[in-house]
């Protein structure tokens, strides 16, 4: 499991290591450095750098700067660059600064005009936002123009830590090493252009402390392994899951059949497609159920009492893929909501237009918008809830008191405890039927697994490795939905 830290969660573990562990903070600066030190020598920029710059500044994270530069000092020609307050230093700070002066390092309070083939930026790490002063934007801009490969030591200086806002002169990391563990705003807003590759640099502390300071993180391959139910010898299609699908119309039949296919190919046990009309590409193994559309082409409302008789069968329903939205099929969307309470629901597309601000659903709905579709039952703005996903989804998950798949860049996953975040995936995902298909997924693990926000992290995690692994031959724009169903068969879900 990888988790993500806050600003808050970052101060908390450190605190704890220190006062409850015993863990000196001395010992920790130390660790940083020399962490940060074996994983720069693992670069493969590395055999090209001579020259060194080392930005320091006078709290903590100048000190692993300073600590920092000692290491590199035996291997490159190390400048470092200072211009702060020495009264500000920490002990440790102080230290590892008289250290390096007492070593003879070049110590400037001006940045040379000299080619590096290095530069790290130790000066403030997660310390100042976005809202940084004129100075350190002027030395921002200068080092950002600087060529050599540049490394962010916890954090790039003019990013906020919490929600990924940057200044527009935000220090532009090649690599960022982030201690202890990823802050979770790298992976929102404008940081995702600022940070490059994250490191994770581990000072010398257990990795199962994490769990404790927050509730950010996402699924790691080894995640799924652990997780994994493997099919029984001794069992039959009736104990994988049985399914039933309210999805399609006149024009959109497709969608509907997209979501099925994905189903039975994740591995349930039983598919009922209810629709309007069979697709061609519907696979045999679907049990499709057909009613003449009404005048706006989807599911008559006069045949309620005949779906619901199906979706009674059913452990598990996914309602939306292409129903339409026309008042006689959100009526029946309404109908099937209500009759169905006692199972496993998970709302997506156009079933979500059943949703408005008053809405409680329950602890057993999945729902899945994308950022529009969050808009629409929210009411908030679209852009707001760009800015601010997180707070979002943990905000409305309370309110609907459901589990909330967020499509976007991360998907985010949230029953309001805890938040998921979903690091696969690739613009090759933005194709028509996409989602429809992440929903089939959804509806096989959610029919397998009980665990509603387990069930939304496996899905998301699983579809975006598909195109992962699809885009390493082949091209993003050649990746299609039919294409994420056919690769289905290399996961064992």
């Amino acid at each position: 499991m990888k988790y993500f830290l806050t600003k808050k969660n970052s101060y908390q573990i450190d605190n704890f290591f220190i006062n409850e562990i015993g863990i000196e903070s001395k010992i920790l600066m130390e660790n940083a450095a020399h962490s940060t030190f074996k994983k720069i020598l693992q670069l493969s920029e590395i055999e090209y750098v001579r020259n060194v710059l080392i930005l320091c500044g006078s709290g903590n994270n100048g000190g692993d700067g300073f600590a920092l530069a000692r290491y590199l000092s035996n291997e490159f020609k190390v400048d470092i660059y200072f211009n702060s307050n020495e009264d500000k230093m920490s002990e440790e700070t102080r230290s590892n600064y008289n250290i390096c002066k007492k070593l003879g390092l070049t110590i400037n309070n001006q940045i040379n005009d000299k080619n590096y083939d290095l530069v790290i930026e130790s000066m403030i790490g997660i310390g100042v936002d976005e809202n940084i002063n004129t100075e350190l934007e002027k030395i921002l801009q200068k080092i950002n123009q600087i060529s050599g490969v540049k490394i962010a030591i916890d954090s790039p200086a003019g990013i906020n830590v919490d929600n990924g806002n940057a200044h527009k002169n935000a220090f532009k990391a090649d690599y960022t090493f982030s201690m202890f563990s990823s802050k979770i705003g790298f992976y929102f807003n404008q940081a995702k252009d600022y940070i490059g590759k994250v490191v994770d640099v581990n000072l010398g502390t257990p990795d199962r402390y994490l769990s404790q300071f927050t509730k950010y993180k996402a699924l790691d391959e080894l995640d799924l392994i652990s997780i994994h139910k493997p099919r029984i010898s001794d069992s039959s299609k009736f104990d994988y899951g049985r399914i039933a699908i309210i999805a399609g119309s006149r024009n959109m039949l497709g969608a509907g059949t997209l979501a099925a296919n994905a189903a039975i190919n994740t591995g349930a046990g039983l598919v009922h497609l209810i629709s309007t009309n069979r697709h061609s590409q519907l696979l045999p193994e679907i049990i499709c159920h057909t009613f003449d559309e009404n005048k706006y082409g989807s599911l008559p409302f006069n045949k309620i009492d005949e779906i619901l008789e199906i979706t009674s069968k059913a452990d598990t329903i996914l309602i939306g893929p292409g129903l339409s939205n026309d008042n006689e099929v959100l009526r029946l969307t309404q109908k099937l909501i209500e009759e169905n309470q006692d199972k496993k629901i998970i709302l997506d597309a156009d079933a979500l237009k059943c949703l408005d601000i008053d809405s409680e659903l329950g602890s057993n709905f999945i729902i899945t918008p994308h950022t529009g579709e969050m808009s629409n039952i929210t009411n908030l703005e679209r852009t707001y809830i760009e800015n601010n996903r997180i707070n979002v989804i943990e905000e409305w998950s309370r309110k609907l008191k459901c589990c909330i798949l967020l499509k976007g860049n991360p998907t985010l996953i949230s029953d309001s405890s805890e938040v998921y975040l979903n690091l696969t995936g690739n613009a090759g995902l933005a194709t028509a039927g996409s989602g429809d298909v992440l929903s089939g997924i959804l509806a096989a693990v959610y029919s397998k697994y009980e665990n509603q926000i387990i069930s939304g992290a496996i899905s998301a995690y699983i579809h975006g490795k598909i195109a992962d692994d699809y885009t390493k031959n082949y091209s993003q724009s050649s990746l299609t939905a039919s294409k994420i169903i056919s690769e289905l068969k290399n996961y064992e879900i």
